[in-house]
């Protein structure tokens, strides 16, 4: 039997006990085996109603479920209400928000505030700002064009879904509905969010590929050095210096407004009942801060990446 397949084999070190529990086993499986067998073949010869009438059956007996009542527990009341309490006021597992989720993923999660195959790197300082705000630019259109549009519509189609909210009569009712757009505002702030974060760390994967730096030590070997750069600067000598235009500080300040510029296009984009409600007030989704650590710390190790490849051309 191909049951029998699926236990170890024996072995001369098996231990009598596991041998006579196996044959206790296989007597079973085969008892049971028959059995069924045997059960199957009537039941199949009762659904002919002429058969019943041959074998002067008139009535077989129903099977009925076998119940198992369980006294209640400590917790029970407990759980009643928690449970009841979720169901009426958390929507993360709502239909709507699974549709959101669902637009986000299929249509929106790859966009970019700055695209890098966009970017004709190298590029002047002043060049590189104008592509980042150009680029967001276009990013923010799409979200506020498209995205939002699409998102109100969906809840407009739904509207069975969350309109049961708004009992008339019920003071709650206007409560329900707040906290029911609350957590649609959640979801779409999560994934505006997951869009800033990642175009953040995109524009710092452009720096961080030259993170090694360009302190050639005693002996300059251009070999060393044959990756495309990010930013072109203009040389000029003025014996016995050397001076770049535009500058050092100029530079960084560039590079700096471009990570500060992905942060603010994606500020001030209104949540979806702004669409639907047009006398409601204005709300914002949130977004990232300037001042969160996830932030700072990008900014430093760009920052720290760009002091590294200004020491080769001081020497």
């Amino acid at each position: 039997m191909n049951i029998m397949r699926q236990l170890p084999p024996e072995t001369e070190d098996s231990n009598i006990q596991v041998k006579i529990m196996r044959e206790n086993m296989k007597e079973e499986v085969t008892r049971v085996y028959c059995f069924t067998l045997m059960k199957s073949i009537v039941d199949y010869i009762l659904m002919d109603p002429s058969e019943c009438q041959r074998l002067s059956i008139s009535s077989i007996p129903k099977p009925f479920p076998r119940r198992v009542v369980r006294g209640p527990v400590p917790w029970h009341t407990c759980y009643k209400k928690i449970y009841a309490w979720q169901s009426q006021h958390l929507y993360t597992v709502s239909p709507i928000m699974i549709l959101l989720q669902d637009i986000w993923l299929s249509s929106f999660s790859s966009l970019r505030f700055v695209g890098l195959e966009d970017l004709p790197l190298p590029l002047l300082p002043s060049e590189f700002e104008e592509f980042v705000q150009r680029q967001c630019q276009t990013t923010r259109d799409e979200l506020v064009q498209n995205w939002l549009p699409r998102c109100a519509s969906i809840i407009d189609t739904s509207m069975q879904l969350w309109l049961t909210l708004t009992h008339e009569g019920e003071p709650e009712a206007l409560s329900s509905v707040k906290e029911f757009f609350s957590c649609v505002a959640a979801l779409m702030s999560m994934q505006l969010r997951s869009l800033v974060v990642e175009s953040l760390q995109d524009l710092l994967y452009i720096f961080t590929t030259h993170e090694d730096g360009n302190d050639f030590g005693e002996v300059f070997d251009e070999m060393n050095y044959i990756q495309s750069q990010v930013l072109l600067v203009e040389l000029q000598v003025n014996e016995p210096h050397i001076d770049f235009s535009p500058d050092f500080q100029e530079c960084w300040e560039s590079i700096h407004r471009g990570f500060m510029q992905i942060i603010n296009s994606a500020e001030k984009i209104p949540t979806v009942e702004s669409y639907l409600f047009l006398d409601t007030n204005r709300f914002y989704l949130r977004t990232v801060s300037v001042d969160e650590l996830l932030v700072t710390n990008i900014i430093h190790k760009a920052k720290d990446v760009f002091h590294k490849n200004t020491v080769g051309p001081k020497k």
